[in-house]
């Protein structure tokens, strides 16, 4: 540390911050005391300062520059949200404390994302957060969403005008013979009436009523082509997504819905205190596709497996013994994988190894950032398909 750092309590406070210490607390008589709102003085190792000493930390929101003091309750309450960190100054009775801007550049501060903060305030602040990879494509994403919206609407339009067309034509002509059977019937009787009476239409046009060769060849392609219309109208597979069955993962059932469906990051500790009970299965549309969650495995068939197309994994390998490839590495060669943590945390070393696995962060106090994560989630998930 040069000379000027060892004489400037933020870079002294910061220094204490990484090694996860604090300085001493001193009284006007000289006697060590645990509660700031008691002491004059704050000391570190040989520097003390006077705990009203006014900082080069500036205000974004008012440009005053700030006492040593608040910073100091700003730091020793680091782990603490917005919320409680207002009721702690509040308790300790401090007239200053730190916004929100201000409270997330001293954190930036004290990681070493921010180096200096000395041009805090003054909207030059460079700050060095690692960059996302689809950062560079983010605005491109939302031309093309909006480019298929356009689109979209145009084809509405057309096919609103040609149902308006079609409406007034069948309105004008009689209700033929077919419409009513189809109309009087449920859709899996429908055809089965709509042959029949093919059937006795062919006869009775044909000139021989009794040529039965000939009636039993024109019902059967009516039959194979009813055949075909089940398969082209069968309806779509539901992808299905794994997430963690473990009480201590990152993203659980409790959670899942709240960050890929709304858009915001929930503590699903908190979350079980909530809810009453866990959802075995959860359903989430997005772009007008649904998506099915679950964390058991338990009555899977091999129908179930085709419809796997991700994995949410918390870097434990016991859950893989139940699925259908056994291993991690295994199941990442069939299916993509997200690894969900906060920002800053280490990745687990067996998730390193796992290839086809995307790892996804989320910010502790930045909930404004979620959006971010819920967007590369579902980057990755729309690029499988089933």
């Amino acid at each position: 540390m040069n000379e000027i750092e060892e004489s400037d309590p933020l870079q002294l406070l910061k220094q204490y911050s990484n090694k996860d210490i604090l300085p001493e607390l001193i009284d006007p008589e000289g006697n060590v005391v645990s509660s700031l709102r008691e002491a004059a003085f704050i000391k570190f190792d040989n520097k003390t300062f006077d705990k009203n000493t006014t900082t080069n930390f500036r205000s974004a929101a008012t440009n005053e520059l700030l006492p040593l003091s608040v910073l100091y309750h700003a730091t020793i309450t680091k782990k603490l949200d917005l919320v409680h960190y207002n009721e702690d100054a509040t308790n300790e009775k401090f007239p200053t404390r730190l916004g929100f801007v201000d409270r997330r550049n001293w954190l930036d501060f004290l990681k070493g994302i921010i180096s200096s903060v000395s041009d805090l305030g003054k909207g030059s602040l460079a700050r060095s957060y690692e960059k996302r990879p689809f950062e560079d494509t983010i605005d491109s994403e939302q031309q093309l969403a909006a480019e298929r919206r356009r689109k979209r609407k145009v084809e509405y339009e057309k096919d609103k005008l040609w149902r308006e067309s079609y409406q007034k034509k069948k309105e004008i002509l009689p209700k033929s013979v077919w419409e009513s059977v189809l109309e009087s019937k449920a859709k899996d009787e429908n055809y089965s009436f709509f042959i029949q009476i093919a059937d006795d239409f062919f006869l009775k046009t044909r000139k021989d009523p009794q040529d039965r060769s000939g009636h039993l060849r024109t019902s059967e392609p009516i039959q194979r082509t009813y055949r075909s219309m089940q398969s082209r109208t069968k309806a779509p597979r539901v992808p299905i997504v794994l997430v963690p069955s473990a009480p201590s993962a990152f993203i659980t059932m409790f959670n899942v819905k709240e960050l890929l469906q709304d858009e915001r990051f929930e503590d699903q500790i908190k979350l079980r205190d909530i809810k009453s009970k866990k959802e075995r299965l959860i359903q989430i549309t997005h772009k007008g596709k649904q998506y099915e969650f679950a964390d058991t495995t338990d009555n899977f068939q091999d129908s179930d497996w085709d419809r796997v197309v991700c994995v949410i994994t918390d870097g434990n390998e016991w859950p893989f013994k139940k699925y259908k490839w056994k291993t991690p590495q295994e199941t990442f060669k069939h299916v993509s994988g997200i690894y969900f943590k906060y920002y800053g945390d280490d990745i687990k070393k067996c998730v390193k190894t796992w290839r086809n696995v995307k790892c996804i962060d989320i910010h502790r106090d930045l909930r404004h950032r979620d959006p971010e994560a819920y967007m590369e989630f579902w980057n990755v998930v729309e690029r499988v398909g089933i």
